[in-house]
Formats: C-alpha cells, sequence, structure tokens
C-alpha cells in the first residue's frame, strides 16, 4: 500500500507542476527565477511526501503562504490551489484533525479567480453540492466554473462536464458533446501514459469488506512478517530445488524477480524448471530473451520456447507469439531477426483468442479489420461483425483499448448497429479508468488510517466527475458512520440514486432500507423486489419480513424461504472453519424462520 501511495504522489505531483506549467513554460522560465520553483517543489512534496515519507500537509502551510507573500506568479496561483485543499481535506493537529472549509473556500476562490483549472473545479464541487459552512448551491455558477476549467483540458472537470451532458444533470443531453469530451480525455491520458492495459472492476473499488482486507494484505507486504515468510519461502523452495523439482525451481526465480534479484540467477532457474517441461517456466525464459533480462535478446530462441510451450498447453505463450509475428522484432543481441508475418500471428492469436485470452482476441480483430480492407459488400460487413464481437469480448475481460474500439463502431454503426449512447458509455469507461482507481485507492487508504472524512469528500469529488462506484462509495459511508460534512442529512439517498441512474442494483437494498426509515413502506417494497429480481440476495430477507405480515402474501415469503434454501443447498461448500459455521448458521436460522412461517400460515388458516 505504501508503494501504492507514493505511485498516487507522484502522479498527482506530476499533474499538479503539468496543470501548472505545461503551456507556458518558455515564459515562467523567462519570468520565474529557479530557485523559487525549486521551493514549490518542496513545499509539494513536504505536502504529499513519497513511497519513503509520509506527506505532512501542517507543515507545507507555512511554506505555501511564504511563496504568495513573496511574488504574484503562477506559482502564487498554484500555493493558493494547494492552501485550499490543505483546509478543505483537513490536516492532523495534537489531538484532531483540523478542517476550516471558509478559510478553503478563500484561498481556492481566490486561485479560481486566477484562472487555476484545479481550483475552479473545486469551486464547481462546491456550489454543486451543499457543504457545511460551504457556499450556497449555485448551479449557474457551478456549470461556469466547469467550462472554463474543461477548456484548459483539466480532466476531472472535462469528466463531470461530459457526465452531465452524458445524463442530462442540469442541461440538455447531449450524447455527441459527452463523446468529444471522453475521446479528448483519452487522447490526453495517452499522451501522459495514463491508459492502464485493463479496466479495474468496480466491485474491487467498493469500500466493503471484501475489498478492505485486499487492501490491508497489500498493506502488510514488505513488513517484517512478509519479509521473514519470504525467507521461510525461499528456504522451503531452495531445499525442493535441490531434488530437481521444476515447480520449486519456478517459485525461486519467481521470489528472486519480485525481489529485484540477479536477473541471471532468474533467467538459470526458470531454464532448471523449463527443462522438465513447465510451461510457464518456458513462457517466462522466453520473456526473458526478449527483455534481455539476465540474457542477450534473442527472439529466435524465445519463439522456440513459445512455441514449445503452446504445445505443452500454456496459450497465454500463443498470445506473445501472436505479437512478436505481427509486430517482427530486428534489433536483436542473437540469432536471426523476425519479419512480421500476419499469417502466423493471425494462427497465434487465434489459439489464444480461442481460450480468452483478451489481448489476442483485441489483435485478432485488430488483423480482421486490416483484412477486410480487401473485402466488399457482404463479406465485408461479416468482417467487421466478427472484428466487433471480438472487440467486445476482449472488453468484457476488461481490455482498454478493446472498449475502445467497441465504442468507436457502435458510434459509427460499423459491424454493429449505431448507438450513440452505448457508445457514450464505453468512451467514458475507458476516459475515467486512470482517473477512478487512482483516487479511489488513495481515499480506501483514508478509511484504512481511520480517516473517515477525507475518505468521503474524496469519493464525493470523484462521484462529481461521474465515477459510478464513488457514489456507492459516499451513499455506503454516509448510511453508515455519522457524516457532519454535508448540509443535507439525506444527502446518501442522492448519491445512491445517482449510482443506480449508472446501473448500479446493488444499491437498490440500501434504498429500500432508507425507503423504511422514511415510513415508505411501499417504496421499500418495490425496491426490495427490483433488487432480488437483479439478483441480490440480500434484498431476499426485507421481502421475507414485509410478505408474512399478511396472509395474502405469506405464501411468498414462504416461497422465498424456499428459493433460499434451495440455493444453499446446490452452492459448493465453504472451504474453513469460519466460513462453514457461517454457514451452517445461516440454514438453521432459514429452517427456523421456515418452520415458524409454516406455523403462522397454519394459524392463519384455522382462524380465517
Amino acid at each position: 500500500m505504501a508503494l501504492i501511495k507514493g505511485q498516487i504522489c507522484q502522479v498527482f505531483f506530476f499533474l499538479c507542476i503539468s496543470i501548472c506549467f505545461e503551456d507556458n513554460s518558455r515564459a515562467l522560465a523567462e519570468d520565474i527565477g529557479s530557485s523559487r520553483l525549486e521551493r514549490l517543489n518542496n513545499a509539494l512534496f513536504v505536502r504529499y511526501g513519497d513511497s519513503n515519507k509520509k506527506g505532512d500537509p501542517s507543515a507545507a502551510i507555512a511554506l505555501f503562504e511564504k511563496l504568495i507573500e513573496e511574488e504574484n506568479d503562477e506559482i502564487t496561483t498554484h500555493s493558493l490551489f494547494e492552501l485550499g485543499k490543505i483546509y478543505f481535506f483537513g490536516f492532523d493537529g495534537y489531538f484532531w484533525k483540523n478542517y476550516d472549509i471558509k478559510k478553503a473556500l478563500e484561498y481556492l476562490e481566490t486561485s479560481s479567480n486566477r484562472n487555476h483549472p484545479g481550483a475552479l473545479f473545486m469551486m464547481s464541487f462546491l456550489y454543486s453540492v451543499g457543504i457545511k459552512d460551504g457556499p450556497p448551491i449555485n448551479n449557474d455558477k457551478a456549470m461556469k466554473c466547469l467550462i472554463r476549467s474543461s477548456k484548459m483540458d483539466f480532466v476531472p472537470s472535462m469528466l463531470a462536464l461530459a457526465f452531465r451532458f452524458l445524463y442530462g444533470i442540469d442541461v440538455e443531453v447531449d450524447l455527441n458533446a459527452a463523446i468529444k469530451l471522453y475521446k479528448r480525455i483519452f487522447h490526453l491520458n495517452s499522451k501522459k501514459g495514463n491508459t492502464p492495459l485493463f479496466i479495474t472492476p468496480l466491485e474491487e473499488l467498493k469500500i466493503t469488506e471484501e475489498s478492505l482486507s485486499y487492501f490491508r494484505n497489500n498493506e502488510k507486504s514488505g513488513n517484517t512478517n512478509d519479509v521473514k515468510y519470504r525467507k521461510d519461502a525461499m528456504h522451503y523452495w531452495e531445499n525442493r530445488a535441490n531434488d530437481g523439482d521444476p515447480l520449486a525451481n519456478y517459485e525461486l526465480a519467481k521470489l528472486h524477480e519480485s525481489d529485484n534479484g540477479d536477473n541471471k540467477k532468474v533467467a538459470e532457474l526458470y531454464k532448471k524448471a523449463g527443462d522438465r517441461n513447465m510451461a510457464p517456466a518456458l513462457r517466462d525464459l522466453a520473456l526473458c530473451y526478449l527483455q534481455r533480462k539476465g540474457l542477450p535478446k534473442n527472439s529466435e530462441k524465445a519463439i522456440e520456447l513459445l512455441k514449445k510451450a503452446v504445445s505443452l498447453g500454456d496459450y497465454e505463450s500463443a498470445n506473445y507469439l501472436g505479437h512478436i509475428y505481427y509486430n517482427g522484432d530486428f534489433y536483436v543481441d542473437e540469432g536471426k531477426p523476425i519479419y512480421a508475418d500476419k499469417k502466423l500471428a493471425l494462427k497465434y492469436f487465434v489459439i489464444a483468442a480461442s481460450h480468452e485470452i483478451p489481448e489476442a482476441m483485441y489483435f485478432l480483430a485488430e488483423i480482421i479489420v486490416d483484412n477486410s480492407r480487401s473485402y466488399k459488400g457482404s463479406k465485408y460487413d461479416s468482417e467487421l461483425s466478427c472484428a466487433y464481437h471480438l472487440y467486445k469480448s476482449s472488453a468484457d475481460h476488461g481490455f482498454l483499448h478493446a472498449y475502445w474500439r467497441e465504442a468507436i463502431m457502435i458510434e459509427n454503426g460499423i459491424g454493429t448497429s449505431k448507438n450513440l449512447l452505448l457508445s457514450a458509455l464505453n468512451y467514458k469507461i475507458v476516459a475515467e479508468s486512470h482517473y477512478a482507481r487512482s483516487n479511489i485507492v488513495d481515499s480506501i487508504e483514508k478509511y484504512l488510517n481511520k480517516d473517515v472524512h477525507s475518505c468521503i469528500l474524496i469519493n464525493a469529488i470523484a462521484s462529481y466527475a461521474g465515477i459510478q462506484v464513488a457514489q456507492w462509495n459516499v451513499g455506503a459511508l454516509c448510511l453508515k458512520s455519522k457524516c457532519s460534512i454535508f448540509k443535507d442529512r439525506m444527502i446518501s439517498k442522492s448519491y445512491l440514486s445517482n449510482a443506480l441512474l449508472q446501473g448500479d442494483t446493488s444499491v437498490l437494498y440500501d434504498l429500500g432500507t432508507l425507503s423504511i426509515s422514511e415510513g415508505k413502506i411501499r417504496t421499500a417494497k418495490d425496491l426490495f423486489r427490483r433488487g432480488f429480481n437483479s439478483g441480490d440476495m440480500k434484498c431476499l430477507q426485507p421481502l421475507v419480513r414485509m410478505f408474512s405480515i399478511d396472509k395474502k402474501s405469506i405464501n411468498k415469503a414462504i416461497n422465498l424461504l424456499e428459493y433460499k434454501k434451495y440455493r444453499n443447498s446446490i452452492a459448493k461448500p465453504d472451504s474453513g472453519f469460519r466460513l462453514s459455521f457461517s454457514r451452517t448458521l445461516e440454514n438453521l436460522r432459514t429452517n427456523r424462520d421456515l418452520f415458524s412461517l409454516k406455523g403462522k400460515r397454519f394459524l392463519y388458516n384455522l382462524i380465517y
């Protein structure tokens, strides 16, 4: 987690500097002394820290204030923005965290008046959401700030504006405008290298016990217990490797590799495992040849190893072979250069794609589209239709560039029917992927450090930019914690409704629970029914309680419990004592409730 935090801080640091200085770098070089720029960099480092040192916002305040007092330039503007954020998110005091929304508003407003894109975005957020001690809601001002910031290519503002055009929030629905913005964001992200290969599944970014457990395990990585575990693992596999166990050699190679060990030793261990026909070892040894990892670059040898791995059933190796033949490889240290061969590339991509390797499906579609240019009529249409379905399958596995291609085809009606809304939704997924992950991971770290206030604010800002999982997080956190950030006590309902608007049906349970607290029983019943029909088993129990009250509907309650009992009977047995024990208790409760309801029905029939 420390490493993730460092990476996030470094990315944010780069973005801050680039936003302020990218377009005016020559002018700034003339107008701003190098020492002043160095002091801003130092203040930012103190503010955010890195992977080795925790940031100290409190200590950075004086540094930013000094920069503001001295001059009136771009650095002053950015320092005002940073001070606004420090007071907005708060900083550690002696006994508790200190916040000052009024002071934050003063700094952010001053910075926004000086056209800082980040400050304009924050002011737009503050004008749209009722924050305690913040400005009154003013949608016109919010939109003006958002548009000004978007014109400066500030990605969060562009995401927020596109989201409003997509769903008609405070503006008329304009799918073309939304698509244009999402495309622009993707190109900006591509220039900065902010385009991950795969989309992070939303479930991994929801602040739930499962995701928190995952991040806690990551946080433990690198501590003394983990180091001891790795030493024990190394010792165990070394003993097994001495007996010639190929798995042991492979695991040893992975341990050395993850520790940035001797690359020659890593390659040697892969070779020992590969000599015993271990397919993954052959594949990784081939990558050592391709990446000059402890071995001279030799694509010819790499191909030989990958082909052997494919024959042993490793279809990821077929994907690598497809890449080599698709692009060719002339820069080698040993062996012959490899010339591009689209037929061989097609052969190996077909093998990999037939075993659902997402990258292979994507490149197979690329080849089909390229070849389709030589066709006409129905053959041309059928080839493009095939390519579309391959892009879609690859996107369903989370491959980001496949989402992009799928969106283009849907937007233009190529290989499939034209659908601007579906196209815009795909562009949205691509455009927001980097921003969503970096911000939500940061918020989860805040939550793990018991800073729920900052966690909610980060998610609230991300949800303003249209990030669906952030909307769920704010709604869920406001429901279970005593949140005093917003003026509206029922703000969680608004965030959950926005998440539902984007298709997250898991919020129906929470919305149903809120409706019960408001005394809207019929609405709650309808929400729980919709949630259950969408596959959320959490909605079953409240429906059972509601149906069991009335004689006319008690049979529905019994049928629901019978269904739950059936589901439990066909579910795979849980591994581990705790899970197994929980399942047993759940079954006992279901049987008890079922027996009770059947008895109740019997009494109803006797009395009535």
